[in-house]
């Protein structure tokens, strides 16, 4: 019986340890398994996150510079600035601030917004500083569109991005109307594509100063 006891007392055996390594075996591979998980989740949520966050805030930016559109037209060009077609929009608005026209220059600024090789890509262009020959000091000066060109990728991986143009008849492809090289801009843009994780999406962007519909 003294024997006995002194065996207990000995400690685990083998098997008993084997079993117990095992079983700490198949509880690490649970956890490990699970915190995988968690991490993928966690990428692929983040990866949405910043997806999203970048269609945002084209749109956005987009919905920002159309209301800034001016009917800009140049003194010796009566036709306007704002120009278009399915995979190209053009216009000036009056983003460039000069505070209290403390700074000899326009307050113009070009932009265009373009579809190419499945991006959406934003090109500003700010005016020339202003000279004895070229004083840029308010809005019926021209815009220089050769100075301080900025480019910006705002969307990738975006597929059949579309400009179209609503006029008091409907939306056409082009802009100004086919046979009109002087007219007003349109009543307003819309701009369709799509997104591998969202499918199809279109917005509608109104100018401002013009009627969308009249009783």
């Amino acid at each position: 019986m003294i024997k006995r006891r002194q065996s207990l007392a000995s400690g685990f055996t083998l098997i008993e340890i084997m079993i117990a390594l095992f079983i700490f075996a198949i509880i690490s591979m649970i956890i490990s398994y699970g915190l995988n998980n968690v991490f993928t989740a966690k990428q692929k949520i983040s990866i949405v996150e910043k997806r999203l966050n970048e269609l945002q805030f084209a749109l956005l930016l987009m919905q920002h510079d159309t209301s800034q559109l001016i009917d800009y037209t140049s003194p010796s060009t009566p036709s306007s600035t704002t120009t278009g077609n399915n995979t190209q929009f053009s216009f000036v608005t009056t983003n460039n601030a000069n505070p209290m026209g403390l700074e000899q220059r326009s307050n113009l600024m070009h932009v265009s917004y373009l579809s190419k090789n499945n991006q959406l890509i934003r090109n500003i262009w700010f005016n020339e500083p202003a000279t004895s020959n070229n004083m840029l000091l308010n809005m019926n000066s021209t815009p220089q569109v050769n100075k301080q060109l900025l480019s910006r990728v705002l969307l990738n991986n975006v597929t059949n991005l579309k400009f179209r143009y609503l006029s008091s008849s409907g939306f056409i492809d082009t802009w100004p109307p086919p046979n009109l090289s002087s007219q007003t801009p349109p009543l307003a843009i819309q701009i369709s594509f799509n997104v591998p994780e969202w499918g199809n999406i279109t917005q509608l962007y109104r100018i401002q100063g013009v009627t969308l519909a009249t009783s």
